[in-house]
């Protein structure tokens, strides 16, 4: 065999032991975590997360972008804020209060890859085990509004109104440490016919921030 046959040879030999060395065990067993729906839960609105690979997702964590969001759409003014925070008394945390809406300081910012929060343990980050479901939080709805959730179980991030005509485009991606990010899920959030928010699967395009 000649010197080009040799090193044919020699590539292919080290692409083939590459691909079943490396690239086959990351494949068939590295986390790869999926949403795959949307479950609404009382006022609670989550979408399920579910990790299809075979070993654990290391803190796990969820972000969260919506729009367009406008100053008018969000509940709640800079001067109402800060008077929810002048009148709360100690113990009282201003932020946990129903009039507590975060981001009314600078609506300019809008929600973009903004942490939200897991279900069951209350907590912004965890280990996701293979095929377990989970549960992320995105908001809550008892009324003509969502609550956008944070990274703390107890404090919103902002308030947006809703109508009858209003629609909220949102995309949830989930990553980890020791794998890559989930596809992007995109929903589309409005007021359903029982007067609280509805969130739905939207296979379109993100709009442009406002």
């Amino acid at each position: 065999m000649d010197t080009i046959g040799w090193l044919v040879t020699a590539l292919v030999g080290g692409a083939v032991g590459m691909f079943f060395s490396l690239f086959l065990p990351k494949y068939l067993f590295d986390p790869r975590i999926k949403i795959e729906g949307i479950d609404l839960h009382g006022p609670a609105i989550r979408v399920i997360v579910v990790n299809r690979g075979r070993s654990a997702a290391s803190s796990a964590v969820g972000r969260i972008t919506i729009r367009p969001v406008g100053q008018s759409d969000i509940e709640g003014t800079r001067a109402e804020v800060q008077e929810t925070r002048r009148t709360s008394s100690a113990p009282e945390d201003w932020r946990r209060t129903r009039n507590a809406h975060l981001r009314s300081e600078d609506w300019r910012t809008g929600i973009e890859m903004e942490h939200v929060f897991w279900a069951g343990a209350e907590l912004p980050r965890i280990d996701m085990n293979p095929q377990l479901p989970e549960r992320l939080v995105i908001g809550n709805s008892e009324g003509f509004w969502i609550d956008i959730a944070s990274e703390d179980t107890s404090v919103k991030r902002t308030r947006l109104r809703l109508d009858g005509g209003r629609v909220f485009y949102g995309e949830i991606v989930v990553g980890a440490a020791n794998c890559r990010p989930s596809a992007p899920y995109r929903v589309a959030i409005s007021l359903g016919p029982g007067g609280t928010a509805v969130m739905e699967p939207y296979a379109g395009e993100m709009p442009e921030r406002a």
